[in-house]
This record gives C-alpha cells, sequence and structure tokens, in this order.
C-alpha cells in the first residue's frame, strides 16, 4: 500500500536502487530523482520528496511488489547496481545509458564538460552542412547543460536552415532571458561567423 513517509529518514541508511521516470536516448544525459530503499529492503521511498541535512522528507513508501509494478508499467526505473545513499551526491545518466550516482559538484562539472564538447562538435557539423549529426549532438549538450544559451542558438539556426521559422522562434521562447541579441547570434551561427 502507498503512504507518505512522516519522518525524516537519514540518508545514511537507504540505497538509490532505481530513478523516477523512464528515459530515451533523446532525453540523455540527464540528472534524474533517484528511488531509494530502506536498508532492510522493506519500503522503496519514491519522489516527491525533499533531502535536508542529510535526511529524506515526505518520500512515498512503496513495497517491492509495488516497485516493481511501476517498473514493470514503465513509471519507474529500477537498476542492476545499487549504491549507498549520500547526502549531496546526484543520479545521473550518461548519453550510453550508463548510472552515475557522484557528489553534486562533480556532477555539474561532468555536465558542464558533456555540454560544452558535444556543443563544439555540434558547431563543427553544422559548419560541414551535416545538420542531421549537429542536431544530435546539440541535444546532448542541452540535456546536459540547460542553462546555456549557445545549444539554444544552434538549435534555432538549424531549425531556419531546415525551413523551420516556427520552430527557431519556439528556440527563443525556451531561453528565459531574451534579449535582442538572441536573433543576431543565431544569424551569426547561420553565417558562420
Amino acid at each position: 500500500m502507498t503512504t507518505c513517509n512522516k519522518s525524516p529518514i537519514d540518508i545514511n541508511f537507504l540505497n538509490v536502487v532505481g530513478y523516477a521516470s523512464r528515459l530515451s536516448i533523446f532525453m540523455l544525459p540527464t540528472i534524474v530523482a533517484p528511488i531509494f530503499q530502506t536498508i532492510d529492503k522493506e519500503k522503496y521511498l519514491m519522489p516527491p520528496f525533499r533531502i535536508k541535512d542529510g535526511y529524506l522528507h515526505g518520500a512515498v513508501e512503496v513495497n517491492e511488489r509495488e516497485a516493481f509494478e511501476l517498473d514493470a508499467k514503465g513509471d519507474v526505473t529500477l537498476i542492476n547496481k545499487t549504491f549507498c545513499a549520500k547526502n549531496n551526491f546526484h543520479l545521473w545518466i550518461d548519453q550510453h545509458f550508463q548510472v552515475n550516482y557522484e557528489y553534486n559538484q562533480q556532477v555539474i562539472n561532468t555536465m558542464e564538460e558533456i555540454s560544452n564538447k558535444n556543443f563544439k562538435m555540434a558547431l563543427r557539423c553544422f559548419a560541414d552542412k551535416d545538420f542531421k549529426e549537429a542536431e544530435r549532438l546539440v541535444n546532448i549538450a542541452r540535456n546536459a547543460n540547460p542553462l546555456t544559451r549557445g545549444p539554444l542558438e544552434l538549435k534555432a539556426a538549424i531549425r531556419i536552415i531546415n525551413g523551420n521559422y516556427e520552430g527557431a522562434q519556439t528556440m527563443k521562447l525556451l531561453w528565459e532571458n531574451i534579449d535582442d541579441d538572441f536573433d543576431q547570434r543565431v544569424n551569426n551561427i547561420i553565417n558562420g561567423n
């Protein structure tokens, strides 16, 4: 039976056994919400929850049967490898579906590296007029770091090249800090500047 845990649980007494989504290759890499399991393996703890000062608060509790049913329905993903839960760690899936559990800052640095590397390769592919590969690489860059504007500008440029002006406008709208030079920067990409 599904319930909400009322007492905070020390994160050090939990294992990470999955994540609360089903991913496709087009969504990777990404940070995911973990599914925890108590050390006695009696409870699975799922989002929504919050972790504060090393304690898990407000998680949805399910038993093993319910967890496996959710996995079979595709609502969650249970993983074969378990990790000892730690405070200030992120669970993330790389672009090859490899599951990683690392210190927060390390994950942020890795995601920035993945984003920068794939964005640079996407720009080269765009310059070589390999727009399909440029789109694939820029999607990886955007997934790894959605807070940078370069991938959105390149996606807008690809849309324009393909005659999808509405799609280009959508890329502009996705950038929350819309400013007057977004269109100019997209034109610079198209013109090789």
